[in-house]
């Protein structure tokens, strides 16, 4: 009877270890984002969280963080879509709205450095966001090249997030920042980073709007002059 006794409890113990990471996959991201579409949260098989965006013909997915930052070092590990992705627009930014003179910052392969005599992400308190949509009108050129649906439903998948950053008290004043705040407050890329950011933009960058002469026919920005 005891032998027995033991054999269902370690059968129960055993159950409830592997039903845990389940049951808790979705922890991370609700904890600190709002989701909105299709998103799914699950494990990896080596046991770490991964967070989907799906896109198909009903819906895209988007998740953006419940709280705001001003200053702050951000990362995440993205994972894109396999094979033909054309029309398809995923990406993992700040922002601190949608409307006319807001500020964003797209968290890809790029040092902006400040100019006193052009536009610069000021006070404004911005969240996180990640999004994947049909982006085919914007994308390509009012839709000269349309989704491949027969491919769907595309996913983007991350993973890793971290936020190390200061957060604005009440109307953005004054701020609460993470100990240690020095170093990267005012950090500047070193030659390694950079050859890094030229590795990429090589390998990888397949869009730059300060070359995209289509969607800019009175001349670019003032800052694709400067960096």
């Amino acid at each position: 009877m005891a032998a027995a006794l033991r054999r269902a409890l370690s059968a129960a113990v055993a159950v409830a270890l592997l039903a845990a990471p389940s049951a808790s996959a979705d922890s991370w991201l609700y904890e600190k984002f709002t989701t909105d579409g299709h998103v799914r949260a699950d494990y990896n098989a080596q046991g770490q969280q991964v967070t989907s965006l799906i896109l198909d013909r009903q819906s895209g997915g988007a998740f953006y963080s419940r709280q705001k930052y001003l200053y702050g070092v951000f990362s995440i590990q993205m994972k894109l879509i396999h094979g033909n992705s054309a029309g398809t627009v995923t990406s993992f930014y700040l922002t601190s709205g949608d409307g006319p003179g807001h500020d964003e910052i797209d968290l890809f392969i790029r040092s902006f450095r400040r100019h006193a005599d052009l536009p610069y992400p000021g006070g404004k308190p911005m969240s996180v966001h990640a999004t994947l949509w049909d982006g085919s009108f914007w994308a390509t050129r009012q839709g000269e090249v349309k989704v491949d649906w027969a491919a769907a439903p595309f996913v983007v998948s991350y993973r890793g997030y971290s936020a190390d950053a200061c957060t604005p008290d009440g109307e953005g004043r004054p701020l609460r920042c993470p100990t240690g705040t020095d170093r990267w407050m005012s950090r500047q890329l070193d030659a390694a980073e950079w050859g890094t950011v030229a590795w990429a933009r090589k390998n990888y960058m397949h869009y730059n709007y300060c070359e995209d002469g289509w969607r800019f026919p009175q001349g670019f920005p003032a800052e694709c002059s400067r960096n």
